[in-house]
């Protein structure tokens, strides 16, 4: 009756916490079967507001409950769904551990050694799951000190288990660590700014620094692109210190030079590509003195795209969000192998092509982590390159494509993306599918794309923009639909992230998606409302287009003395714009199809909210459907 009633909405938070609020001791005979109710909401497959009820059922008797042993059974209840290891348990039970922490922290410190037992967990969870239980161990062991507004050190596990990881010479072991020490970094250097205007002490400050420099040098063995992702991800989402930042600004800036960066005039070789490198896609042409060197350092160009974006997040936020003082690294071309190379690919050694793969493989997830930096910036300029990088990565990867099927599986890439099906890989469109779990993620920011007006005024030959224009929008729209099909598809089992750590760290450089949660949920909203605007433009520009051959196809026929219904299923012309804009429109409505698929209740309305009424009119989207009605379903 309890999961009829809960699924059916009938059965709030107000409604729980108003039973148990006022009613002291009086609940405690019944506690075992309240925590009865709540395992068996929890384990609920569907819907997810079961789940939802049964963790709200779990917070309640927590907070209500006087008896410490039922309060400890409670704990031992949840650390059972922790160790179910099915997704759906572990993330409500560690929703549960974080809102008891959250808003009881002087209860729950009393009950501190079974809180502990949920670090023996750690190496089976995934790393978004690891990130919440560092998150709640660093509320529990750090407490700050009324009277001097200082972090202070309350229980010792939070750091013994942190240094044990860093210094475990297995890399699976390291990452826990590393995620840790991030945590750490950001409860430390985000408490040194409590005091307004106030300095930090001097040993608050070598505290920090100390945990910074131990993960860095732990990080070497393997997890530097690890390490850097982590330390932008807390940069994202927590403020530090401004000490801190610009320390962290400033060796990866010096890092980044020294490693990525060449002058133009330098000749330097190509490493096992050739011996000529040549410069791709220079968009500041004249203005620019530098290049990304990749074809010379494919042995770190790995690390490339997480190196750059913890250096742009640490400028953002020394800068006002603005990255005007790194912005050269937007339009610099990339020494790559010249690209006539390609033309005679099949005479290339094994070795040769595999690097070959790689360097186009790297330079690809170059292009994307540009995007992300500055697709959100405000300058004209800027803008225009960001959009003149989305198709360089279309250029690029369709490249990619051709070496990849022309290369053997014993280069490790080339076996990696071939994974997911040689057949997939010849499917046309610009997003190749199989390609795209190992790529870099398209971060929120870099889907701004989506909102810039049209540009075309800015450049002579607006027949050629709109048709890259066409293709780059296809191809940000299936990466669009494909990232939130990734961030709705966790195991059904909570199998660890680290098993797949092996030698393929070394070569691949994607990043992993966030999870599908509200915060995550009203920007791909407000995203989708962009999207709506580009079906609008595109059904306009069908219907005008449509209109537009039917009235010249009637007047063919009729002075050809044919019958006009005939004319209209025959002379249907191969236009290539009609083509890319109907690949556009089909990519846009799965974006948003794959979007409703997976929000219910109240969130559904907010969506539909955000898929405001289509411009394009009724009489527009008759005349496209008219038109193509009869054609080839294909096309």
């Amino acid at each position: 009756v309890v999961r009829a009633k809960a699924a059916a909405g009938l059965y709030s938070a107000e409604f729980l916490v108003s039973t148990f609020r006022g009613n002291v001791g009086f609940f405690d005979p019944y506690g075992t079967d309240i925590l009865g109710l709540g395992e068996v909401l929890v384990q609920t497959p569907k819907p997810v507001s079961v789940r939802d009820f049964g963790a709200l059922v779990y917070q309640a008797a927590f907070q209500e409950l006087e008896s410490p042993p039922l309060r400890r059974e409670i704990i031992g209840q949840l650390l059972k769904h922790l160790s179910s290891f099915v997704s759906e348990e572990v993330e409500v039970a560690l929703e549960v551990f974080a809102v008891m922490v959250r808003e009881s922290n002087d209860l729950c410190q009393s009950y501190f050694v079974q809180f502990r037992n949920i670090l023996d967990f750690l190496l089976r969870l995934s790393i978004s799951q690891i990130r919440k239980v560092f998150d709640l161990f660093g509320k529990l062991c750090y407490k700050m000190n009324p009277d001097t507004q200082r972090l202070e050190l309350v229980h010792g596990e939070l750091l013994m288990i942190v240094r044990k990881q860093l210094g475990n010479a297995d890399v699976v072991y390291q990452r826990v660590g590393l995620i840790g020490s991030a945590h750490m970094l950001s409860l430390l250097a985000g408490g040194l700014g409590c005091l307004a205007g106030a300095r930090p002490q001097e040993e608050d400050l070598a505290n920090v620094s100390s945990v910074l420099s131990n993960a860095t040098t732990a990080a070497r063995n393997g997890n530097q692109s690890f390490w850097h992702d982590e330390l932008s991800r807390i940069l994202e989402e927590h403020t530090l210190h401004p000490d801190i930042v610009e320390s962290i600004y400033i060796a990866t800036e010096e890092e980044f030079q020294t490693r990525y960066l060449n002058d133009l005039p330098e000749n330097s070789q190509g490493g096992v590509l050739t011996a000529a490198p040549e410069l791709w896609a220079n968009l500041d042409r004249d203005a620019t003195t530098i290049c990304v060197n990749i074809a010379g350092q494919l042995e770190v160009a790995p690390r490339l795209p997480s190196s750059f974006a913890l250096m742009q997040r640490a400028c953002r936020m020394l800068n006002d969000g603005s990255l005007s003082s790194i912005d050269a690294l937007l339009g610099c071309p990339v020494k790559l192998f010249p690209v006539e190379e390609l033309d005679h690919f099949d005479q290339l050694s094994a070795t040769q092509r595999g690097a070959t793969c790689f360097a186009l493989y790297y330079t690809v997830n170059w292009y994307r982590e540009s995007i992300n930096a500055f697709a959100d910036q405000p300058e004209p300029c800027n803008k225009a390159k960001v959009l003149r990088r989305l198709e360089n990565i279309c250029f690029v990867e369709e490249r990619l494509r051709y070496c990849v099927q022309q290369t053997p599986s014993t280069c490790l890439l080339v076996k990696l993306l071939k994974k997911g099906g040689v057949a997939k890989i010849h499917a046309p469109g610009p997003l190749i599918q199989p390609f795209f779990p190992y790529m870099r993620a398209f971060s929120f920011s870099a889907f701004k794309v989506l909102e810039y007006d049209q540009m075309l005024s800015e450049v002579n030959n607006v027949n050629d923009v709109r048709d890259i224009q066409a293709k780059s929008l296809q191809y940000l729209l299936q990466a669009l639909k494909m990232q939130i099909e990734g961030m709705l598809s966790p195991s059904s089992r909570c199998t660890s992230s680290y098993e797949t750590v092996t030698a393929e760290s070394d070569v691949l450089c994607y990043s992993r998606l966030p999870q599908f949660d509200k915060s995550a949920r009203q920007k791909v909203f407000s995203i989708l409302g962009s999207v709506c605007m580009h079906l609008d433009r595109v059904v306009n520009r069908l219907a005008d287009w449509a209109a537009a051959a039917r009235k010249e196809a009637v007047a063919a026929r009729k002075e050809a003395g044919l019958k006009v219904k005939e004319a209209l299923v025959a002379d249907r012309p191969d236009n290539e714009e009609v083509k890319s804009l109907c690949h556009v429109f089909v990519a846009a409505l799965d974006a948003v199809r794959v979007t409703l698929d997976a929000v219910h209740g109240a969130e559904r309305g907010v969506l539909l909210g955000c898929l405001r009424p289509a411009a394009a009119g009724p009489e527009a989207r008759r005349q496209v459907f008219d038109y193509f009605a009869g054609m080839d379903r294909a096309v």
